[in-house]
């Protein structure tokens, strides 16, 4: 039962973060309208998502 909390914890932290990511980089774009600075967060956001689930996945195998 504990393992398979522990699986589910870290799918709960990636939505988190990305939910973060999407509402802090939206409101810093609008206040400073560089849209450029805003592709970089989310490449590196869902960066941070693939290497999470790969180890992830890692981990169960």
């Amino acid at each position: 039962m504990i393992a398979n909390m522990m699986r589910k914890i870290p799918i709960g932290l990636i939505i988190a973060v990305q939910i973060t990511v999407i509402s802090s980089s939206l409101m810093a774009v609008l206040n400073n309208k560089n849209i450029k600075i805003l592709v970089k967060v989310y490449i590196m956001a869902f960066e941070c998502t693939y290497v999470e689930l790969w180890a992830i996945t890692l981990n169960e195998n």
